[in-house]
């Protein structure tokens, strides 16, 4: 395993992609609820103001776990963490931002494309452009979980945009 930091009394080393893969399963089971509480609100709020809460609500979910604790939930579970590539450190902003919008902000972009040809009507009949959407962001994040498979430090397109890798905390 590659070690990053030598601190006395804790090292840091690559997190495995296996364990990445499940806690990432973890977190969206986690998710669930939350997810339950935005489709409520969509049916209590108007329009525009539930497309926002719905299109905001997950990534603030994340952003704020990463910014206090350089970690979502399922990761603390196995004492996995979030850093800046270049040694350990707490999350900017600007970091937390960037990964984001290479995580959660590409498949948005990508299903919205992929719905713009489709009329209201079409929506609501079930035609094709749904999965379409579907399809098309989740190639996104197939891609770029598989990016981290050719990475010697396992980083996803995500963890690369930004500047961040997934490590697991070993005291010693």
């Amino acid at each position: 395993m590659t070690q990053i930091s030598a601190e006395p009394s804790t090292r840091y080393v690559i997190a495995a992609m296996s364990t990445r893969f499940w806690l990432y399963v973890l977190d969206s089971l986690l998710l669930v609820p939350v997810n339950l509480l935005l489709l409520f609100a969509t049916v209590l709020l108007p329009t525009p103001v539930a497309l926002a809460v719905s299109f905001l609500a997950v990534p603030l979910w994340f952003a704020l776990w990463w910014r206090g604790l350089s970690a979502t939930p399922a990761k603390m579970l196995c004492r996995l963490s979030i850093q800046p590539a270049l040694g350990p450190g707490r999350l900017t902003w600007s970091v937390i931002l960037r990964r984001l919008a290479a995580q959660t902000g590409v498949p948005y972009v990508i299903s919205t494309v992929a719905l713009l040809p489709a009329s209201a009507e079409e929506l609501e009949s079930g035609s094709g452009w749904l999965l379409l959407a579907v399809v098309a962001s989740w190639s996104w994040i197939l891609v770029d979980c598989l990016w981290a498979l050719g990475n010697p430090q396992r980083q996803a397109l995500h963890d690369k945009f930004a500047g961040t890798v997934v490590v697991e905390r070993i005291r010693r």
